[in-house]
């Protein structure tokens, strides 16, 4: 099945969604590319070890992505969900106890970028949304994201989404340092403990609370934006 459909902010409705496959392939590798040279921060998002391999496991039948056009048909956005296999062998992270023996239920809330003439009009979110319906139609509703820390913004829209840091670290074959994010979509979000405020880069005092079972649920705007740690409720259990 495809990627469900994006409903669009009215900024954008003027864009024509249209899933990718293989065909594709090299305009949607172009594209990245011209995303990578024009970041201000290269951590925030960093070009796969094999681009072509990441590419043809998003557009095979092991992942969805769905692509947003001018009517030109410029490509101005696209977002991607995979169902990994394994998950330490093919995401590289190290085992995390509330994965174990949930591959089958697990999707990747993968990969999404956008032309920057279109930041800023909530498409991020709206490809965020379309891709948990993906999961729960599918019936892998455990969604996971991964982000550099140093990204606010790609972080900010997978919180304000209901997703929580549950994980920071170096991943096993890159040793880039990256959070984890997770919501599973059937549970209603539970009441959090005590909330502890943490500078957003602050990555030692996230990893250590993180670890004892904390989860990163939502921000303080300031200077430095602060990410609240909390341990959560009996809605979250099951994450636990």
């Amino acid at each position: 099945m495809n990627i469900a459909n994006v409903v669009l902010p009215q900024a954008c409705a003027h864009l024509i969604q249209r899933q990718l496959t293989m065909a594709d392939i090299n305009s949607l590798l172009d594209f990245r590319q011209d995303i990578f040279l024009g970041l201000a921060d290269p951590d925030w998002v960093r070009p796969e070890i094999d681009e072509i391999q990441w590419a043809q496991s998003r557009l095979g039948l092991d992942g969805r992505c769905t692509a947003l056009f001018e009517p030109s048909g410029a490509l101005v956005a696209y977002a991607s969900i995979y169902f990994p296999r394994h998950i330490s062998l093919e995401l590289g992270v190290p085992p995390v106890g509330m994965l174990e023996n949930s591959s089958d239920r697990i999707s990747i809330i993968d990969s999404c970028m956008v032309h920057p003439q279109y930041r800023g009009n909530g498409l991020q979110r709206s490809l965020i949304l379309a891709r948990f319906k993906t999961a729960e139609i599918t019936g892998r509703s455990l969604c996971l994201a991964f982000t550099s820390p140093a990204n606010d913004a790609s972080r900010h829209n997978l919180i304000s989404c209901g997703l929580s840091i549950c994980w920071i670290g170096q991943t096993l074959v890159t040793k880039r340092t990256r959070q984890i994010l997770v919501r599973d979509l059937p549970l209603v979000n539970g009441s959090y403990g005590p909330v502890i405020w943490v500078p957003c880069h602050d990555i030692e005092q996230q990893r250590i609370l993180t670890l004892a079972g904390y989860r990163g649920f939502c921000e303080m705007p300031g200077t430095p934006l602060q990410i609240g740690y909390a341990t959560p409720g009996v809605a979250h259990s099951v994450l636990v």
